[in-house]
């Protein structure tokens, strides 16, 4: 088994791929700025494991003001940032296609530094370039990885197969 990404890999995605390559799943990455030779990240994207939007934030804080606070304590938040949310929110919320952020982090178990997945480096072990041939050809793009995983394929340099 092998995993392929462009790199735009992120949240659920970037949970899989970790479990895939604790398990010894090589990684492929495809593509990526060609000034930067070298190593990339298979997951480019947010390594948290859970990611809220901006609608879920608003409607907590409206939750908040109308449902759980008395007339006394909608005076004061009416003050703060989610009284300011509250009035707002549907303005900002229609301005915008989507938005979101990451509530919950990511910690690999034996990492004692406890450091969130977002925060650590961790790339491919292989890097490729999208080819012509690639671009018309899915199959290409199969022969390639298949090559460079069990073959006498290569990657790019600097990667780490």
């Amino acid at each position: 088994m092998v995993l392929l990404t462009d790199g735009a890999c992120g949240s659920t995605c970037a949970l899989m791929a970790d479990l895939l390559k604790r398990n010894g799943v090589k990684s492929v990455v495809i593509g990526g700025r060609p000034s930067n030779a070298g190593r990339v990240e298979a997951v480019g994207g947010v390594k948290g494991t859970q990611v809220v939007t901006l609608s879920q934030i608003r409607d907590v804080a409206v939750l908040a003001f109308d449902d759980l606070s008395d007339e006394q304590e909608q005076e004061r938040l009416a003050k703060t940032p989610i009284g300011e949310m509250v009035r707002n929110g549907d303005n900002v919320l229609s301005r915008i296609k989507e938005g979101g952020v990451n509530f919950r982090n990511a910690v690999r178990p034996d990492d004692g530094s406890k450091t969130p997945r977002q925060f650590v480096n961790e790339p491919a072990d292989c890097r490729l370039w999208t080819t012509p041939a690639m671009l018309f050809d899915m199959n290409e793009v199969w022969r390639t990885v298949y090559d460079v995983a069990w073959g006498d394929g290569s990657c790019t340099p600097g990667s780490i197969v």
